[in-house]
């Protein structure tokens, strides 16, 4: 009897690259292209320290990431994983932003080292899933093609769901 095991592809969300900013929660290109190797995909985040160094980053320096993505691997890798949460700016006032950071960092699900204290303002222009339509707008300025923003906003998932689950 042959078996045989089928490579699984991955998909990696919530990480940014330590190309633009060192935090230990953000990849390297040889993790990036490994990923890819295997028909993984990589989701974006939006969270401001994984960004930029800067306290409010913009929406430029978010698709600066989802840029070097494509160009080391391809389109086909690139997804978000903007991830949101209810302690950032602004849903929560900096005071009950910073009780929420407190309590991720007593928990130890956070740790200081990878997550800068409150405020957190998101990326210009996607701050909130209600302007996220602006990210559309910014990608086509800055050339990308519909077709490409369809698969960063999903059909590159749909691939690996269908590759894991079937048809």
């Amino acid at each position: 009897m042959q078996s045989s095991i089928r490579k699984l592809q991955l998909s990696f969300h919530t990480l940014t690259l330590k190309l633009f900013i060192p935090p230990p929660r953000n990849i390297s290109d040889e993790l990036i292209k490994a990923i890819a190797a295997n028909g993984g995909t990589i989701g974006v985040v939006g969270f401001p320290a994984f960004v930029s160094a800067e306290r409010r980053p913009s929406i430029d320096q978010f698709i600066d990431h989802i840029v070097h993505i494509s160009n080391l691997v391809g389109i086909e890798h690139v997804t978000l994983g903007i991830d949101y949460y209810g302690g950032q700016s602004p849903y929560t006032s900096d005071a009950e932003a910073l009780e929420i950071y407190e309590n991720l960092i007593a928990c130890g699900m956070w740790s200081p080292a990878a997550y800068p204290a409150p405020p957190h303002h998101y990326p210009a222009g996607i701050e909130t899933p209600r302007t996220m339509v602006e990210l559309t707008k910014a990608l086509l300025r800055r050339g990308f093609q519909p077709e490409d923003i369809r698969k960063i906003y999903g059909e590159n998932l749909l691939r690996i769901y269908k590759t894991v689950w079937g048809e």
